[in-house]
């Protein structure tokens, strides 16, 4: 998903160049076997979530004039991302058993203000992002596994590449000036849960593991 707002503004006396974005982003995948699901099989039995989500914001103003110059951007992101792969239920039969949850997310959030004037030029530029990540494998309570020499394994993986960047510049012959504000809120949760109910659960390996990028 990309996103662009862009304002350009020239005049002889007094020139403002003006962007607010807003963007508000909210997905889910899911995989799931619930917990009046039966499998019998003499493979491999397997619950993958995929997740893959590109999110760029982009804002440029641009002021000009003889006299003030004004170059403002305001850019808003929300950003929530939910991955989830979960097992339940009678799975017998099987050599090995696989619960996989795959995140990759990049966020981009920026915005440029630049403003020139032959007197006074000011620029004001604010960025906010919220981002806010799970992912999710698990087996779920009351699950009955069997399995094999390929034992049972349980993994969420999640990649995350977030920048919230903010850049303002002014030039004029008497006073310039620029602020650049850059607010950011990032939450992630990166779980995995393995349960194991039932008495011909043995010989059952069980292999949990995290991994966070």
């Amino acid at each position: 998903v990309v996103e662009f707002a862009g304002a350009l503004s020239a005049a002889g006396s007094v020139g403002v160049g003006a962007t607010v974005v807003v963007g508000v982003f909210d997905k889910n995948v899911k995989a799931s076997v619930g917990n009046s699901g039966s499998v019998n099989a003499s493979g491999t039995v397997s619950v993958t979530a995929e997740n893959k989500s590109t999110l760029d914001l982009l804002a440029v103003a641009f002021g000009a004039s003889g006299s003030t110059a004004v170059a403002g951007d305001v850019n808003a992101l929300v950003f929530m991302n939910s991955t989830q792969a979960s097992l339940g239920g009678n799975v017998t039969g099987a050599n090995a058993i696989r619960v996989r949850a795959n995140d990759d997310s990049k966020l981009l959030n920026i915005g440029i203000g630049v403003a020139a004037s032959g007197a006074a030029a000011v620029t004001a530029v604010a960025v906010v992002t919220y981002f806010e990540n799970k992912t999710l494998a698990q087996v779920l309570d009351k699950a009955l596994l069997q399995a094999g020499n390929g034992g049972v394994e349980v993994i969420a993986v999640s990649r995350e590449f977030v920048s919230g960047d903010a850049a303002g510049m002014s030039g004029g012959g008497t006073a310039g000036v620029d602020k650049g504000d850059v607010l950011s809120s990032i939450k992630i949760a990166l779980l995995d849960q393995h349960q194991e109910f039932g008495p011909s659960l043995a010989g059952v390996n069980g292999v949990q593991q995290d991994t966070l990028l």
